[in-house]
Formats: structure tokens, C-alpha cells, sequence
């Protein structure tokens, strides 16, 4: 699987289960406090005000945190 902005955060979480702390440190989510999961990778970064071109970049590194099969 490739990750895309479209990519909702949950299967994110399920292909990549260290990608919570990563996300956290992109503020993405914060999921340890309880902050609600649902969405894209794309929705949340709007609401927090990332901009595409870190998205792109969080995009890129997290397909670099999958694991080949």
C-alpha cells in the first residue's frame, strides 16, 4: 500500500503503528490525548495549518516507514 494525503489517519495508525509518534511530532494528531482520529491525512493537515509542501514531506516519510513485504 502507498500512503497519499487521502490516506484516512486510521489506516495510517493500522500499516504503520509507529507512525503515531511521528505524527504527533508533526502535529499532526495527538492521539495519546484523545483528539479525534477520523479523517484524511489532507483534513487534518488543513486544520492545522500545515502547508502542502509539508505535507508532501510527511507523505514521503511516512511511505519510507513501511515495512517491504
Amino acid at each position: 500500500m502507498r500512503i497519499t494525503s487521502d490516506t484516512y489517519i486510521e489506516e495510517i495508525i493500522n500499516i504503520i503503528p509507529d507512525s503515531i509518534l511521528y505524527l504527533q511530532k508533526k502535529g499532526i494528531k495527538c492521539i495519546a490525548c484523545g483528539e479525534a482520529v477520523w479523517g484524511t491525512l489532507k483534513d487534518t493537515a488543513d486544520l492545522k495549518k500545515i502547508t502542502a509542501q509539508e505535507l508532501s514531506v510527511i507523505v514521503s516519510e511516512l511511505n519510507g516507514m513501511i515495512e517491504p513485504k
